[in-house]
């Protein structure tokens, strides 16, 4: 999540002409991209230390092309947007979209990421999307508190801070699924 914050931030400075607007896009990409190689790389070790055999490179493969492309697709409106009247839709309905985003999303994941999972395939699916369906609120609950004149020093910490919280409660739900309790 400091990757994806930092990406964003610095998209939100540069001016928005052509050479601007793709570095912007350049940055939310790689943001997405090490935001996503940090949840494959996590996800994977505790795939592995939980004794389920993993095709490590294609796990964080197809980690870093749906998670991160998508991240990136996702955030890309936004961070390019100019928010003319300084509306925003209610934080309830915020997470509500995150909620259904993150159990849509999660399934497209995890139906990816399953392809390096033998043993977990059809498990992993449905953990996927229930447990982006939690994390998600989470994320956005994180990412939309601060705007665009929140100094670097205190979106950093607060983007970590979201991203433990998120990755616990994700990880909950997975690491349930892999024990093969019911969630």
């Amino acid at each position: 999540m400091t990757a994806a914050a930092l990406a964003a931030h610095g998209a939100d400075t540069l001016p928005r002409d052509r050479v601007g607007v793709t570095a912007a896009l350049g940055l939310i990409v790689l943001g997405g991209l090490v935001e996503a190689l940090a949840i494959g790389q996590a996800q994977e070790l505790g795939l592995r230390r939980a004794g389920l055999m993993v095709q490590r490179r294609l796990f964080l493969g197809v980690t870093a092309l749906v998670a991160g492309l998508g991240w990136a697709a996702a955030s890309a409106p936004a961070t390019l947007s100019s928010d003319v009247d300084g509306t925003t839709p209610p934080i309830g309905l915020i997470l509500l979209g995150a909620a259904v985003l993150g159990v849509s999303l999660g399934a497209v994941l995890g139906s990816a990421q399953a392809t390096a999972l033998p043993e977990q395939r059809r498990r992993w699916i449905g953990a996927s999307a229930l447990g982006w369906g939690v994390a998600m609120p989470i994320i956005f609950a994180g990412a939309t508190a601060p705007d665009t004149s929140w100094p670097l020093a205190t979106v950093l910490p607060l983007a970590a801070g979201t991203g433990a919280l998120a990755g616990a409660a994700l990880g909950a739900v997975l690491a349930g699924t892999v024990r093969g309790r019911t969630v």
